[in-house]
């Protein structure tokens, strides 16, 4: 079960997130295998690795995300050195889709920024 293994608070609050949006996730063969995979993406941890991260990383996420809460993806870019971080106002887990405007006026400077400091190099 998920919510209740022995894993860090963070991992059991990712599967409860994960939990609460789906109901009962094992009511389908494709159900399980669908959480299957997403219980070995969230118990593997790979916090320590973040530091060794050395390139431009921009990390955004929707307000009203209820696969990956917020506050997950704010770790992930607090854990990388120098990565930026933006959360969209009243958008959920596919920021792409709900607003791909607003996505694209974060994505477009930072991917500008990170062209232009390559062209120096």
């Amino acid at each position: 079960d998920l919510a209740t293994s022995k894993e860090s608070p963070l991992v059991q609050d990712l599967a409860a997130d994960l939990l609460a949006v789906r109901g009962d996730p094992l009511r389908t063969a494709t159900g399980r295998a669908f959480w299957s995979i997403v219980a070995d993406m969230v118990v593997c941890d790979r916090t320590d690795d973040l530091a060794r991260v050395h390139m431009p990383a921009l990390v955004v996420t929707g307000e009203e995300d209820r696969i990956v809460a917020p506050e997950h993806a704010r770790s992930l870019a607090a854990g990388i050195p120098g990565a930026r971080f933006h959360e969209f106002p009243g958008l959920g887990h596919l920021p792409q889709a709900e607003d791909a405007a607003a996505l694209l006026a974060v994505v477009r400077p930072f991917l500008r920024e990170v062209g232009a400091s390559e062209a120096r190099r």
